[in-house]
């Protein structure tokens, strides 16, 4: 089936129709009930911060999204794709 629509697309359309399909797989926005513990590393995904061993891990945006977007989802495992949804929805979110 794949093969029947692509040819046929333009390729602003094909983003729009990935952007779509990508919006309707996402998982649900949820957060984190709580700090999340990783070995010496404590997320708080109330105020997006990441401390190691006490001491604050600077972050940039995208991957405080990405940590939320796992500390949510526990066990989870994503795609790629899902990843970059989640990190690209962070910045058109700003």
């Amino acid at each position: 089936m794949l093969t029947t629509i692509l040819p046929n697309l333009r390729a602003a359309e094909l983003v729009l129709r990935v952007g779509a399909l990508l919006r309707r797989a996402a998982p649900p926005k949820q957060t984190a009930h709580g700090d999340v513990k990783m070995g010496d590393a404590v997320f708080d995904p109330q105020r997006a911060q990441l401390r190691r061993k006490g001491k604050p891990v600077k972050l940039t945006s995208s991957e405080a999204a990405l940590l939320q977007l796992f500390a949510a989802n526990a066990g989870r495992s994503f795609s790629a794709a899902i990843c970059a949804h989640a990190s690209a929805s962070h910045w058109s979110a700003q």
